[in-house]
């Protein structure tokens, strides 16, 4: 997976143990993107060096506050450098983490949708025999719930439907489509 460096490219599917996003004070007034040398400026805002080193060369004022400065001496902010690079090397481990659970699960369910399995990992809170576990119910409820629609042609809805988490169901449905030969569907 790529680093973190924009807004944008924080992760969308956050889950309990994984994909966190980076607090927004790690990222720089001015680039919005995270800081690796982040510097405090005389109006008490932190920067990325580079940018706000550029800015000063053409500005007297705050970025972010439009305000005169009172000098242009920048002074590195360590703690938040700090916290920023603790933030990074944790995210690797949990990335680390994720994808071995990741390949664990598809010893199990083979080439999966990977937002299914951790969608299956995040409701058991990262244990994989447990996310296996719930793989395997889902999957048996996919299928009853096929072989329920196949037997019946009535409109009222299955209350299998309630039983299972909306996007899983989905995700699942996708899945199995491909996995049993299925005609395959737009996703």
């Amino acid at each position: 997976p790529r680093p973190v460096r924009s807004r944008s490219d924080a992760p969308i599917l956050s889950t309990r143990r994984f994909c966190v996003a980076p607090p927004p004070e790690f990222f720089c007034p001015i680039t919005q993107e995270m800081m690796v040398d982040p510097v405090i400026c005389a109006d008490g805002h932190s920067y990325e060096r580079a940018a706000i080193s550029q800015w000063l060369s053409s500005h007297a004022t705050s970025p972010k506050t439009n305000a005169q400065l009172e000098h242009t001496n920048l002074i590195p902010n360590h703690t938040l450098r700090g916290s920023i690079e603790q933030f990074r090397e944790q995210q690797q481990r949990k990335q680390a983490e994720l994808a071995a659970s990741l390949e664990a699960m598809r010893q199990v369910f083979g080439d999966r949708d990977e937002k299914l399995l951790t969608i299956w990992l995040a409701e058991a809170n990262s244990d994989v025999a447990a996310a296996i576990n719930i793989g395997l119910a889902y999957d048996e409820k996919v299928e009853q719930r096929r072989i329920r629609e196949d037997a019946s042609d009535s409109d009222e809805p299955d209350p299998l439907d309630e039983a299972l988490d909306p996007i899983a169901l989905k995700l699942a449905e996708t899945t199995h489509t491909k996995t049993f030969g299925g005609e395959e569907q737009a996703q």
